[in-house]
């Protein structure tokens, strides 16, 4: 089941990646289990490419499970934007979630715009760990999708 996120907790993502574009936004997916997300923090882009691939420092994952430790949340997930792409995740996306099974992942893709750069989608998508299983999720219904970078 691929978890629904709450309109606040979009607008939360939209307005981190508004804020680093044109460099790619990414942080974190909180909460007390991988079906409820509850709340997101951002996450430095250490990545030497930013306008087109996301890192986040290890050590910045190892300190904030240390401090969830003492709470009722967890990391559940991951969030990054796409600021000049599509809304699917690329064969880097699929790279990073392999690694990270019962992972929700979050892509909000942005294109620019006369008056600045708007959301022109997002996309939800679940690592099983060895092959992402691809959600493409709008509203309240997603629908899978084959991976497109997936070797048949």
């Amino acid at each position: 089941m691929i978890p629904r996120l709450s309109s606040g907790l979009q607008a939360e993502i939209t307005e981190e990646a508004l804020r680093c574009w044109p460099k790619e936004a990414c942080g974190f997916l909180l909460g007390p289990s991988p079906t409820e997300i509850t709340g997101m923090r951002p996450a430095a882009n250490t990545s030497s490419r930013p306008t087109d691939h996301f890192e986040i420092d290890p050590m910045d994952i190892l300190r904030l499970d240390t401090e969830l430790r003492a709470s009722d949340q967890r990391l559940v997930g991951f969030f990054h934007s796409h600021p000049f792409g599509p809304p699917a995740p690329s064969a880097a996306d699929e790279l990073h979630a392999a690694g990270w099974p019962q992972t929700l992942w979050v892509i909000l893709a942005l294109q620019p715009g006369e008056e600045g750069p708007r959301v022109s989608s997002l996309t939800k998508w679940w690592s099983t760990g060895a092959e992402p299983a691809l959600m493409l999720c709008s509203g309240r219904s997603c629908l899978p999708v084959a991976s497109s970078h997936s070797k048949v």
